[in-house]
């Protein structure tokens, strides 16, 4: 359990200020996103099909925190996510007394392995959504046994008119320009972005008996 909860605050701790700073990065620099922060952050429903899930909704809220901004209670966030167990880790994220921000809005996870299926309330879910999160979503091994363009291609269809697309991958981008263009707008990137100096957590430390 101690080893859990270790790489647990690492990888989350990594996730969430990776997000972070590649959104500040975008929202600052990108003058056609500029004018829209205030769209973004009166969206009812927020879609995370990121790798690392629901991590980057956290991003995101410290993103805004940042600039002096955050979500209305009223958002609705949904993990779209493989494994249902993450339900718990993700509730602990959110719930925890050592974030620096309240997290606010209200949670959802609904299971479902996008990368080889996607369910009718996934899919419903996608064509609501005002806001998708993909965070190194085609990164697992698993996806790498699939055409990642098509399955990009399936969501891509599904989503409505003027829908954000917050999409950060390793690939370079002319494997997706060709089709993120003829879907939409690519506005902002590539860029290379590192996170260092990860905050200290004290609650996880004094858990473990040491930092991670």
């Amino acid at each position: 359990p101690v080893n859990r909860i270790a790489f647990l605050y690492k990888f989350g701790t990594f996730n969430i200020h990776f997000f972070k700073k590649c959104f500040l990065d975008f929202a600052l620099n990108c003058s056609e996103v500029s004018i829209d922060l205030e769209r973004i952050l009166s969206s009812k429903l927020v879609c995370s099909l990121s790798n690392g899930p629901g991590t980057d909704i956290i991003g995101l809220q410290f993103a805004f925190k940042e600039i002096g901004k955050t979500f209305s209670p009223k958002t609705i966030f949904i993990i779209i996510i493989k494994f249902g167990a993450w339900r718990n880790t993700m509730n602990s994220l959110i719930e925890s007394k050592g974030n620096v921000i309240p997290i606010v809005g209200n949670f959802k996870l609904l299971q479902c392995n996008i990368i080889e299926f996607l369910s009718s309330k996934a899919e419903n879910c996608l064509k609501s959504a005002d806001v998708v999160l993909m965070d190194h979503a085609f990164s697992s091994p698993n996806a790498q046994r699939v055409n990642i363009l098509e399955v990009l291609k399936i969501i891509l269809r599904i989503l409505k008119p003027g829908a954000y697309v917050l999409f950060i991958d390793t690939k370079n981008k002319l494997f997706y320009s060709e089709l993120l263009n003829s879907f939409g707008t690519y506005i902002y990137g590539p860029k290379l972005v590192q996170v260092d100096d990860l905050p200290h957590n004290e609650i996880i430390a004094l858990q473990i008996g040491e930092k991670p």
